[in-house]
């Protein structure tokens, strides 16, 4: 009779078939492929998933992977698995989502990245659909498992760059820039000239982040913008049903609507359901019980929303969003649909002489035209 131990081994042995696309629970190179000392070659298209979405978050996080993030994305995880894999010198190449170059989650991945691997060459898809059937835009990282020596090779494509009209290689060795200063922080990559005159900016004064009094935040994300942000009718609409609703219904600016010297506004308007601020004790929106026509109006899309990965204690909440109060601060833009405004420039506080200076200037404008 086989032992509760020796059946278990057979459950696995079976479960392991290298001829079939099916997972396997179990990982052993030595067994399985008679590997001792690392791979030579760690290729793949790892997925694509949130972390937070994950069932089994609280046992990855104990695991001790450095680019875990709770916001992170399960990809990040791969890299340094398989950089793990490797025998020293072998190379990994994966294509993933590109968002790890400026996201706040990629941070760790971006230190590993520099601190643990030799990156080589990234091919940076930008804008440019590659998969049909996916709306996700990528990247191509090759890195040695190797002392970093900070020569690593990268291109961003063109938004108008397709795979059946070009050839990636001549592309690449045509428009490929050195990027031999990284860091944890954002990975930007341009045309050689560009980055000529980027760091000439960078290396002149002080950075922004860097000035007393400067903060600088993110919008608001909503997980699902179809149905938090609306428009004017259907605001006005909650509103005769409840005037209380005016108390959480925002006028809404998009990325899209900030112009060079203003902002065009569409008329649109955010519900903020807000997940509260727990430093400071405050609560998160009940809209069941506090603003029930607003409730009426999302249960329509429960389903998704339940189902979305940003999002706060209950289904219909926004995600947490510490710098909740900037919001409601005055910001100062100029209105482009006016042909002459006035600026009291000398009674401005010193901030935002600043930020109106910073604003109006070509320099920002070229530097920020530039960012990827």
């Amino acid at each position: 009779m086989a032992s509760k131990s020796n059946y278990e081994i057979y459950t696995k042995l079976y479960e392991f078939n290298p001829f079939e696309d099916n997972a396997c629970s179990w990982f052993d190179s030595k067994w399985m492929f008679g590997i001792n000392e690392g791979f030579d070659i760690v290729i793949g298209n790892p997925p694509y998933v949130g972390i937070s979405k994950l069932s089994y978050k609280a046992e990855l996080q104990k695991q001790g992977y450095s680019t875990f993030e709770s916001t992170g994305d399960l990809y990040s995880i791969f890299y340094e698995k398989g950089n793990q894999l490797l025998k020293q010198k072998g190379v990994l190449t994966f294509i993933t989502s590109r968002q790890w170059i400026n996201a706040s989650y990629g941070k760790s991945l971006r230190k590993y990245f520099v601190e643990k691997t030799n990156p080589i060459q990234l091919i940076d898809f930008g804008k440019a659909k590659i998969f049909d059937a996916a709306t996700v835009f990528v990247n191509i990282l090759m890195f040695e498992k190797n002392e970093n020596k900070k020569n690593l090779r990268a291109c961003l494509l063109k938004e108008d760059f397709t795979i059946e009209g070009n050839d990636l290689d001549s592309y690449f060795y045509l428009n490929s820039t050195l990027l031999d200063n990284l860091s944890e922080t954002v990975w930007k990559i341009g045309e050689e000239d560009i980055e000529i005159i980027n760091k000439l900016i960078e290396n002149k004064g002080v950075v922004l982040n860097k000035w007393i009094g400067l903060d600088f935040f993110r919008g608001i994300t909503t997980g699902l913008n179809e149905v938090f942000y609306i428009n004017e009718i259907q605001k006005n609409n909650l509103v005769a049903e409840d005037p209380k609703n005016n108390e959480i219904i925002k006028p809404l600016l998009r990325g899209k609507d900030i112009k060079r010297y203003g902002y065009e506004y569409n008329n649109l308007y955010i519900i903020n359901t807000h997940n509260g601020i727990r430093e400071r004790g405050l609560l998160p929106i009940d809209v069941q019980k506090d603003y029930p026509s607003i409730y009426r109006y999302l249960f329509q899309f429960q389903t998704e929303l339940r189902e979305r990965e940003d999002q706060g204690v209950h289904w219909t909440n926004l995600r947490n969003c510490a710098f909740l109060d900037e919001f409601e601060k005055e910001n100062l833009v100029k209105e482009s649909d006016k042909e002459e405004e006035d600026i009291d420039f000398e009674n401005l506080d010193e901030n935002d002489k600043i930020k109106y200076n910073l604003k109006n200037s070509s320099t920002v404008y070229y530097k920020i035209s530039h960012a990827i």
